[in-house]
């Protein structure tokens, strides 16, 4: 939950949000079976200027 509102309500209010997984795989299963997709792989961001 707190994943989902981190970045859902960023999200809503118009601010460019891109989910990273710190993961080998853009899949990942939280608690309680949750499975969320991120957009990118935090390894890949490397060159990207991030804020959080």
């Amino acid at each position: 939950m707190e994943a989902v509102i981190a970045v859902d309500v960023p999200h809503r209010a118009g601010a460019d949000v891109t989910v990273a997984s710190v993961e080998k795989q853009l899949r990942v299963e939280a608690c309680h079976g949750v499975k969320i997709i991120a957009e990118a792989l935090v390894s890949d961001c490397g060159q990207s200027s991030l804020d959080l």
